[in-house]
């Protein structure tokens, strides 16, 4: 009678250690499936960002080659799928941190472009300040061109917003009391399109006159020429 209750309280004794290595199992899965979800973000949110500029500019914004991060996220979704090994925080660490990589290599690129983008509209704006009698539009323009050049996470309505600034820009010129041949000339200009050529005697005569010959520069072009 007694073996038996002895036998009965051991095998009790034995599930309730089972159960108790089961709970800390859960347990220990658990907070790493919530760190896990907590980075799950920061990816989508890249892919999202990343879809957007590449679909914008794929010239700009080339595909990129993730499949160390989707290598990192299987790895970790296997982990889960296997019981027989604890699941290692470490592994979202370094996930993390790549996804953190991706993402400010594609901000950094993002900003590079806005800035070159924006420079020439940028320079025109500031440099006709002078000639105007009202800059409140001119003004407008140019802060929502540099707001836009700060924008992350990048997204369509800031993609719409960098070019209703450049196509306000360009309604700028177009409103300007000047002559025809001096218009066409400041459009070349904020378009990167102006050739040493199309600095004619009237143009640069204007320019002295306005003085802003101090503002306009100089370069060899670019690969985008004005055909």
């Amino acid at each position: 009678m007694i073996k038996a209750k002895m036998t009965e309280a051991k095998a009790m004794i034995e599930e309730i250690q089972v159960k108790q290595i089961r709970l800390a199992q859960y347990n220990a899965y658990s907070a790493f499936l919530g760190e896990l979800n907590a980075k799950l973000p920061n990816l989508t949110l890249y892919a999202q960002v990343y879809e957007t500029l590449h679909e914008y500019q794929p010239t700009e914004f080339m595909e990129t080659d993730v499949k160390d991060i989707l290598t990192k996220l299987n790895n970790l979704l296997k982990l889960l799928q296997n019981s027989t090994e604890q699941p290692k925080k470490i592994l979202i660490g370094q996930l993390a941190q790549d996804i953190k990589i991706r993402e400010d290599e594609l901000k950094n690129a993002w900003r590079k472009y806005v800035t070159r983008s924006t420079r020439t509209s940028l320079g025109f704006l500031n440099s006709i300040k002078g000639i105007l009698d009202d800059t409140s539009k001119v003004d407008q323009i140019i802060a929502g061109l540099i707001r836009i050049q700060d924008e992350w996470p990048v997204s369509k309505k800031v993609l719409n917003d960098l070019q209703d600034n450049l196509v306000n820009a360009q309604q700028v010129i177009k409103d300007l009391n000047v002559r025809e041949d001096v218009r066409k000339f400041l459009e070349l200009v904020s378009s990167r399109q102006a050739r040493l050529t199309d600095v004619t005697p009237e143009i640069l005569h204007w320019l002295n006159q306005q003085k802003l010959t101090k503002n306009l520069e100089i370069m060899f072009a670019s690969h985008q020429r004005r055909v």
